[in-house]
């Protein structure tokens, strides 16, 4: 939750590399929800170098445990 505050800088300053810290510490630990967002980072380029091959490395965990989103 945390990851999505600084995305949208709501209550905090808005900070995409923070946003994607909060995400992939989340992530690593097999969160699917971090790591859809995580994933989206790396596809959008936000607070990450722009990567389709890393947002599918986050994509696809996401998906395999059920997130539809991703």
């Amino acid at each position: 939750n945390l990851g999505i505050l600084y995305e949208n800088g709501d209550g905090v300053e808005q900070n995409y590399a923070k946003a994607f810290e909060c995400y992939q510490a989340a992530a690593e630990q097999g969160n699917p929800i971090a790591q859809y967002y995580a994933g989206s980072m790396y596809y959008y380029g936000k607070g990450v170098e722009q990567s389709f091959i890393k947002s599918l490395e986050y994509y696809k965990p996401a998906a395999e445990q059920g997130n539809s989103d991703a």
